[in-house]
């Protein structure tokens, strides 16, 4: 399976698009994480995982900003990212 990060596992990754929803796919992704949901601090690390929606064209620098979220505490409360048109969401 593709590795998008060395700080994120990849769980499930669609490399295309699939159904019927104009070439949207999903990749989920976890990581570790030392605060909940609200942001407050866990007295020990728990799994952080989320998923990015992908538009047709993969860009994989949606991964660079949920670095950028991740290194500076503030991807606990993400549940996906989406990715389209080179914006983020």
């Amino acid at each position: 399976m593709h590795s998008y990060s060395p700080f994120f596992e990849t769980l499930h990754d669609e490399k295309g698009p699939t159904g019927y929803l104009g070439g949207t796919h999903c990749s989920i992704l976890r990581g570790v994480s030392w605060h909940d949901h609200l942001l407050r601090p866990l007295p020990k690390p728990s799994y952080l995982d989320f998923g990015i929606i992908w538009d047709e064209d993969h860009d994989e620098r949606v991964v660079d900003m949920a670095t950028g979220l991740y290194f500076n505490g503030l991807l606990a409360p993400v549940l996906f990212l989406g990715e389209q048109k080179a914006s983020l969401t």
